[in-house]
This record gives structure tokens, sequence and C-alpha cells, in this order.
């Protein structure tokens, strides 16, 4: 899955988006927000499988929202 590409102080010289890379990536998948991405987890996610976030910027508040879930 591909969020939106976080900037800190860089210029997007190449042009290139996520929307991009997901469609060059076989079964990638993009999401222009972190609200889409946990409600694409919550569907799909099955038992005993491993989400892996990484990221900058705000994309930990994917994990934060999934494991106050939990709790």
């Amino acid at each position: 899955m591909f969020a939106d590409i976080y900037s800190a102080r860089e210029v997007n010289t190449f042009g290139i988006s996520s929307a991009d890379l997901a469609q060059a990536v076989e079964g990638g998948l993009y999401f222009d927000s972190n609200e889409k991405i946990v409600e694409y987890i919550r569907e799909n996610a099955e038992e005993n499988d491993i989400i892996l976030v990484m990221g900058a910027g705000d994309i930990n508040k994917i994990s934060e929202t999934l494991i106050g879930e939990k709790e």
C-alpha cells in the first residue's frame, strides 16, 4: 500500500507520485488518506497477519489507530 509521499523540505523534481509507484508495483494500492488505509486494513487483514507501517510524517497514526482498537 502506498500513502501520499511526505515531503519535509524536498521538492518533487521528478514528478513521481505514490499513485505512480502503486501502478508500477504488482498488486500495489494507493490511498490518498491514512483513514482510507486504516479502513482497508480493517476490512482485509486476517488473524495472524503482520502489518508493517513505514514512512515519515504522520504515518505512525495508522498503527496508533489500529493498536488503539485492541486496547
